[in-house]
């Protein structure tokens, strides 16, 4: 399995993470303002690997001493493919 770093190197995974922060949501945006008004450090637009070649893209990623992944769902996961990739 690769680390977000190796992840992040790859071109299209570089392009497609580039992509998605440039084109935040308001809840994105929100909740982003939240953790920095609380001091909660909130990375944006973060690649995890799956394992077989696949990866998933979380919308916030929250390292320790927390832990935890934040997708925020909006209007963009009604769109038909990437509703049948939520499912998943």
């Amino acid at each position: 399995m690769l680390t977000i770093k190796q992840l992040k190197r790859r071109p299209f995974v570089k392009r497609l993470v580039s992509e998605l922060r440039v084109n935040t949501t308001p809840a994105e945006r929100e909740f982003k303002r939240v953790c920095d008004e609380h001091g909660i450090p909130a990375y944006a637009q973060v690649p995890f690997d799956l394992g077989e070649g696949r990866f998933r893209v979380v919308d916030f990623y929250v390292p320790k001493p927390w832990r935890f992944c934040v997708e925020i769902d909006g209007s963009a996961h009604d769109i038909g493919d990437i509703k049948l990739i939520d499912v998943r």
